[in-house]
């Protein structure tokens, strides 16, 4: 008796069985890094492991549009929790009573507004809670209208020579005149 085995061709199998696993286009990838700015955000961007992503990219040879071994210079998303106030809603004006102090750490921190004075430079973390001693200015007064072309990050020193103390009852923004 012949073994019926012989005539049937040799299947290889590229997934397990019944995991149903997909491999990574190229395509996929090279999307997925346009976006990013590192090659763990990219491969948060695609759901998939690092390791995962890190097979692929070497395999069709782009692991490297994206290697960062020191990791210095990227600012990771983090500390932004609540997910019912997405930053676009908050810049649009969607929620006007968010309130202002939880605004400037969610634009900080989501890389919207840079850590930087955009009167004097000033960008250095205090060294007893890390945190940057910076406020937010609104060019128009309007502490409602958080535009982001109407919003500039301003030291202490810079707020309070050309803003002035906000926390006055009878608040008004200087003018150009005052200055």
């Amino acid at each position: 008796m012949e073994d019926s085995n012989q005539d049937k061709p040799v299947i290889t199998r590229i997934t397990k069985p019944g995991l149903g696993a997909r491999p990574i286009l190229e395509s996929q990838i090279l999307a997925a890094q346009e976006k990013s700015k590192s090659a763990a955000e990219a491969a948060r961007t695609l759901g998939i492991s690092y390791n995962t992503y890190k097979k692929y990219a070497k395999m069709y040879g782009i692991m490297e549009r994206l290697k960062n071994p020191t990791g210095i210079g990227i600012d990771r998303k983090k500390h932004i929790r609540n997910r019912s106030y997405h930053i676009e809603d908050l810049i649009n004006g969607k929620h006007p009573k968010y309130p202002l102090h939880r605004f400037k750490n969610k634009m900080f921190d989501s890389g919207y507004i840079p850590r930087v004075c955009s009167c004097c430079g000033f960008s250095e973390a205090r060294i007893t809670d890390g945190k940057y001693p910076l406020l937010l200015d609104f060019l128009d007064g309007d502490l409602n209208n958080r535009i982001l072309d109407n919003i500039r990050p301003l030291c202490f020193n810079c707020f309070f020579l050309l803003v002035g103390n906000r926390n006055e009852k009878h608040y008004e923004p200087k003018s150009n005149e005052e200055l």
